[in-house]
């Protein structure tokens, strides 16, 4: 594993900052490192915090539990490919647990943005992807 170029802080000084440090955990369960990362430059951790809030303000159609979804889809793309094509060599995307989730909880909507960002603008859809995909478009 590597190591952080910047260690999070282990407990913030800063009494509104440690009150959104409670907020965090007390809704998503935990505190992102990035908020704690950036408490080394309160402003840019109050900015960050502040734009978190904007995106999952539900002013439109999308829910906040799918704004989360894509995130951690987002983040986890990258591993998902590595892991579903890399580190144990099959070519099968369903035999993923990553992918399985991802079909069952949102029918394959996200499927291909999570597989592989630079081919989703090609495909039409879930089984034009994986023609992409095996082609290696």
């Amino acid at each position: 594993m590597k190591m952080p170029l910047v260690d999070p802080v282990a407990q913030a000084e800063d009494q509104e900052l440690n009150a959104l440090i409670t907020f965090y955990e007390e809704t998503l369960g935990f505190c992102p490192n990035s908020v704690l990362t950036m408490y080394h430059r309160p402003r840019i951790a109050y900015a960050f915090i502040e734009m978190n809030k904007a995106v999952m303000e539900n002013k439109g159609r999308v829910t906040s539990a799918l704004k989360r979804l894509i995130a951690y889809v987002k983040a986890n793309q990258q591993d998902t490919i590595d892991a579903c094509y890399g580190f144990y060599e099959t070519k099968d995307m369903k035999s993923c647990d990553g992918a399985k989730m991802y079909l069952k909880y949102d029918g394959g909507r996200l499927m291909p943005d999570y597989m592989c960002d630079n081919i989703i603008n090609l495909a039409t859809d879930f089984d034009h992807f994986i023609k992409l995909h095996a082609a290696g478009k």
